[in-house]
């Protein structure tokens, strides 16, 4: 936890239940990573690149996404409540079941 992975490129990584709590992400590339059920609470997941990424189940609770790409991420049940996704690309993201309570979504 609290982990300084930043700009990290980790395409196609198996991060199936990892606990990466607090841990700084920002600008990481976790494009067609799956992380299903990995927790990344408090986590600084600005500007990432997250296209087609698998984080079903995952805990996304007060996570940075500000300005983050999520083009054809899918997040089913995932829980983002407190969440910013300020300015975020969403196209074609499976939010299904999602927990979005106080997600800002503003920019």
């Amino acid at each position: 936890t609290g982990g300084n992975l930043s700009k990290a490129v980790l395409t196609n990584a198996c991060l199936d239940k990892a606990v990466l709590v607090d841990a700084n992400l920002s600008g990481v590339d976790l494009s067609g990573a799956r992380a299903s059920g990995a927790d990344f609470t408090g986590a600084n997941l600005s500007k990432a690149v997250l296209k087609k990424a698998c984080l079903d189940n995952a805990v996304l609770v007060k996570v940075d996404l500000s300005g983050a790409d999520l083009s054809g991420a899918q997040m089913l049940g995932a829980n983002l409540s407190g969440a910013n996704l300020g300015k975020a690309i969403l196209t074609n993201t499976r939010l299904d079941k999602a927990v979005m309570v106080k997600v800002d979504l503003s920019g």
